[in-house]
């Protein structure tokens, strides 16, 4: 079943989130860190579960690793965009490889965030991105952002 569109952003409900990571604790931080502001609607630890979630929850925001065992986060969402997935998509990874982050952004994400960093990064990044903007964490040397 193809997302013709992530459900409208309510402004009295707060955003809903994906969670996407093969580390459990990782996974666990994130959302802790989220909830206050976000309805993290369901944490996944693949590429395929992520974009069965996708297809279930039609959120607003999908925060995802990279490097997952069974498909990455790339791949999977390349394939969302193939299926007409509209919302935002955030990359919280390890890697800080410029072709890395290229390759997120030509999958569509909308921002990239180190995970040494999401503790700090990752609520404006979401921020920004949910305003129609691209976030990188700075320390990564890209000249791709706007």
């Amino acid at each position: 079943m193809p997302l013709s569109k992530a459900v409208p952003l309510r402004t009295d409900l707060p955003p809903r989130v994906l969670l996407v990571d093969d580390h459990l604790p990782i996974l666990e931080e994130i959302r802790e860190l989220l909830i206050p502001e976000f309805q993290v609607v369901e944490a996944v630890t693949s590429g395929p579960a992520m974009i069965a979630a996708a297809l279930r929850w039609r959120p607003e925001v999908i925060v995802a690793d990279i490097a997952m065992p069974d498909m990455d986060g790339i791949e999977a969402a390349r394939r969302l965009r193939r299926l007409a997935f509209h919302g935002t998509l955030i990359f919280v990874s390890m890697n800080s490889d410029t072709e890395i982050v290229k390759a997120a952004f030509s999958a569509g994400a909308s921002a990239y965030v180190l995970k040494i960093k999401a503790g700090t990064e990752l609520i404006p990044a979401i921020r920004k991105a949910l305003q129609g903007h691209t976030f990188i964490s700075p320390s990564i040397r890209y000249k791709g952002e706007d």
